[in-house]
């Protein structure tokens, strides 16, 4: 048997040293097989020893001595078989090893057998092992901390495997709605470890083979306990339940659902006839088509119907997974203001006058009535005089210098307005140009709107007179007074000559702006609030005053406020060919369909659209502007403005072009073409 041993030393030459001196040899009569190196700290100490196994040659084999001896950094446990006659070199260590086969192959080795550590040492070999990751070794029932091990069979080891285990995590989650019942898990799984087999060899490396066990442990009791410690306890999901703690994957499952409630319908109108104008040649009784008549206004007979009411459909109400009753929205009927010409029978509205339908409404507020036409065929000038009429005007002339068209519906222009100042509650449609002209459209709106803000600031006067009113009228000193024998009017005109002194201008203002605009307000609260406002605060008679005389007053301020702060589905509108230098104002959309407007100031509520150049002048589109052109070589100011969140959009867009978006503006320097512009989260101007 061949003779081998294995030394420890701080370094490889040290423990070969001892090896020799151990065996009584010299270094050529020995197989070195280096088995761990040494390693050192930064400053150079040893912090672990190296170990070398050295074997004794035969005799009669002659050696070869090495030249130079080649370590590595990692340790390197070599193997090899050798016939009697066979010399070997490794190219790595350099080892040289020689006849190392003995009669009895396990002698001085390890081997893993049925998870269990056997070795055979002998008294010159000792084997040796490494620890693989979650493997321990326990040697005479104590952890051994050493990642290498030395092993004799005079101890007893004992080989433990981790076994790594997660459980199943899962959660029950309720939408803010309680609406949907959210089941989530997480399957746990079983890591099951085995130590794999190995043949006897002198060091061995211990390692296990991993195996990835699913385990889903969630139970069926368990989620029926959870949703009833939620009070879930309608609309189970109960195969989404086995679904989820079947699962071998993480997942979602919706295991309980409320029902939605369902969405009703408000009361609608169903028009039956046309209430538009309509754009467009159109042909006479002989077939003949007038391309200059290409606007139409719509006119129904007396006792046609204009549309038909129809009740709100109500919704459905739904159900929480607790079983809570979930209230449908609630829908509103219409709310219909009977205008000048119309009648309502049942459900239907019907004319009783001929003329043309018109229908104005704020959101369930609605109010239809038939609008006459008046059709003036010449020139509105000196002759004529100014044309004001409740109804459509028709336009067949000119309209002269300083003269004035006022209408409560739409105004159709055949000619030139020159100098001149055009008004109309609904539309106004211009075949021709517009120079030196105001012109606006839908002035109801304009004028509810300045109403309704002359209105909030009065009524919050009006409750505090209410108040103090209150407060006087309950204290003793008051019923001894002459007051309370006038009734409210002195202590009223006392309370507007000491506090509220400002209050009767408001009222002034209040009373000649309904005065002004009474061609456009159909509304006879309007008016109404006027005459009250009179005779509360203006009258000097001695007509007497109560307090529910203020409260009714104060009712009908707080209605018409409201109503004016509604968004109006407006038919208001102005389609022209050529603006020069006028103003527009218009509570809906702009339209300049020809050459386009020279210095011109055009305010639109809705959209602007100009499909020619604008050259001068200020253009504003509360919903965005588009033109073809702007600006000009000589550089003219030209200014195209919108909110903030809109958008401007110029084909070419010329030197002078200013744009602007709320307060911030952009000057364009020179032209571009194909201009997309708005307003960025940081409040910068971007092209698109």
């Amino acid at each position: 048997m061949t003779e081998s041993i294995i030394v420890k030393g701080k370094n490889v030459d040290d423990a070969i040293e001892r090896g020799l001196g151990l065996l009584k040899v010299s270094k050529d009569d020995v197989e070195i097989e280096i088995i761990e190196r040494e390693s050192t700290s930064f400053l150079g100490i040893y912090v672990k020893k190296a170990v070398v196994k050295l074997t004794k040659a035969d005799k009669g084999l002659s050696l070869v001595k090495e030249d130079t001896l080649h370590l590595n950094d990692s340790t390197e446990n070599i193997e090899t078989d050798f016939s009697l006659q066979q010399q070997s070199f490794e190219s790595d260590d350099m080892l040289i090893k020689t006849n190392v086969q003995t009669n009895e192959a396990i002698e001085g080795k390890v081997w893993i057998k049925d998870g269990q550590l056997f070795c055979e040492s002998s008294s010159a070999d000792t084997p040796t092992i490494t620890l693989g990751e979650g493997i321990q070794v326990y040697r005479n029932g104590q952890l051994v901390q050493e990642q290498t091990i030395i092993v004799s069979e005079q101890d007893v080891y004992e080989i433990k495997v981790e076994q790594k285990e997660t459980e199943t995590v899962w959660d029950v989650s309720i939408d803010e709605q309680q609406l949907s019942v959210m089941l989530h898990v997480e399957p746990g799984y079983k890591m099951n470890r085995k130590l794999i087999e190995t043949k006897p060899a002198a060091h061995l490396e211990l390692v296990a083979e991993e195996s990835k066990e699913i385990q889903n442990d969630l139970t069926y009791e368990q989620v029926i306990q959870k949703l009833d410690a939620l009070h879930v306890k309608s609309s189970i999901n109960y195969s989404a339940i086995t679904e989820a703690i079947s699962a071998t994957s993480p997942g979602n499952y919706e295991v309980a659902a409320g029902v939605k409630p369902v969405k009703g319908k408000n009361g609608w109108v169903e028009m039956k006839v046309n209430v538009h104008v309509q754009k467009g040649p159109k042909e006479d009784e002989h077939g003949k088509v007038n391309y200059r008549d290409i606007y139409s206004i719509p006119c129904i007979d007396e006792g046609n119907i204009i549309a038909v009411i129809h009740p709100p459909i109500p919704g459905l109400p739904g159900l929480t997974v607790t079983n809570v009753p979930i209230p449908a929205k609630q829908t509103f009927p219409i709310e219909l203001r009977e205008g000048e010409g119309v009648n309502v029978f049942g459900n239907q509205i019907v004319a009783t006058e001929t003329g043309r339908p018109h229908i104005e409404q704020r959101k369930q507020h609605i109010q239809i009535s038939i609008v006459p036409k008046l059709t003036h065929s010449a020139n509105v000038d000196l002759a004529s005089g100014n044309i004001r009429f409740r109804g459509d005007v028709e336009i067949i002339g000119e309209v002269k210098e300083n003269m004035t068209v006022e209408a409560t519906g739409d105004i159709l222009l055949h000619q030139t307005v020159s100098h001149a100042s055009v008004a109309a509650r609904g539309a106004v449609y211009s075949r021709s140009s517009v120079i030196n002209s105001t012109v606006s459209a839908g002035q109801d709106n304009r004028l509810t709107r300045e109403l309704g803000s002359l209105l909030k600031t009065m009524e919050q006067d009006i409750s505090n007179m209410m108040v103090l009113i209150d407060q006087l009228t309950e204290s003793p000193a008051f019923t001894l007074s002459d007051f309370s024998k006038k009734g409210l009017r002195p202590l009223i005109r006392l309370l507007l000559e000491k506090k509220f002194h400002h209050f009767p201008n408001l009222v002034k203002n209040y009373v000649e702006t309904v005065k002004e605009g009474e061609y456009y307000l159909r509304d006879a609260i309007w008016h109404d609030i006027a005459e009250s406002l009179k005779n509360l605060f203006l009258s000097v008679t001695a007509e007497e005053i109560y307090l529910e005389n203020m409260t009714e007053l104060s009712t009908m301020i707080k209605e018409c406020y409201e109503l004016s702060q509604l968004p109006v589905e407006s038919n208001a509108s102005i389609h022209a060919g050529n603006v020069m230098s006028s103003t527009l104002y218009c509570s809906g959309n702009v339209t300049v369909w020809g050459e386009g407007c020279t210095n011109t100031n055009i305010h639109a509520e809705g959209t602007v659209k100009i499909d020619g150049i604008v050259r001068g002048g200020e253009i504003y589109g509360q919903l965005g502007v588009q033109i073809h052109e702007t600006g000009a070589q000589s550089g003219v100011r030209t200014t195209i403005s919108v909110p903030r969140d809109q958008q401007i959009q110029i084909t070419k867009a010329m030197e002078g072009t200013v744009l602007r978006f709320g307060e911030v503006n952009y000057t364009i320097k020179e032209t571009k073409h194909h201009v997309l512009a708005r307003m960025n989260e940081n409040e910068r101007i971007i092209f698109e």
